[in-house]
């Protein structure tokens, strides 16, 4: 029961609320600035979740988590927010600063928007080898991104430049 979608999002709202209210009237800090655009992206609302990540971005603009977490967004949203380019480029910069296994899955996503199916293989791969806690979604990515280089490579070979 924890681990359905109804009680995260459950407990992310829970989260939202709390910090919605320690924002409120005070001087921002940007973790919290931070906690909270995550959590709008959890829940879905891209918008909010990038105007407050932005602002978190802008506090502490060398954050590994704070870039983290604007990469994902730029890697997974929806247009207008999908932004694969920006996404590759704050997650080569969080990951420089921090190698845990979700900067590098976040990487990893970053390369698969922008095409980089074998980088991106080789990344997930990476944050694998470091025993993440929830090695079903690090395998379910990994499954995803096999799937790309592989399709990636059938199509070179179908193509009639590649003969």
């Amino acid at each position: 029961l924890q681990q359905t979608k109804a009680v995260q999002r459950w407990r992310a709202q829970v989260q939202a609320q709390v910090i919605a209210k320690e924002i409120k009237g005070k001087d921002a800090n940007p973790d919290l600035l931070a906690a909270y655009g995550g959590l709008m992206l959890d829940l879905g609302r891209c918008r909010r979740a990038l105007s407050f990540l932005q602002r978190a971005q802008a506090m502490a603009p060398q954050n590994p988590t704070i870039l983290n977490n604007l990469a994902w967004l730029y890697a997974t949203s929806p247009p207008p927010y999908y932004h694969p380019d920006k996404a590759l480029k704050l997650a080569l910069k969080a990951a420089a600063k921090e190698s845990r296994p979700y900067v590098l899955d976040t990487l990893a996503e970053a390369y698969y928007a922008n095409g980089d199916y074998d980088e991106a293989l080789q990344t997930i791969e990476q944050a694998l080898a470091k025993n993440p806690q929830n090695r079903d979604y690090y395998l379910e990515q990994m499954k995803k991104f096999k799937k790309a280089v592989m399709e990636d490579k059938k199509a070179e070979a179908l193509s009639p430049t590649a003969r």
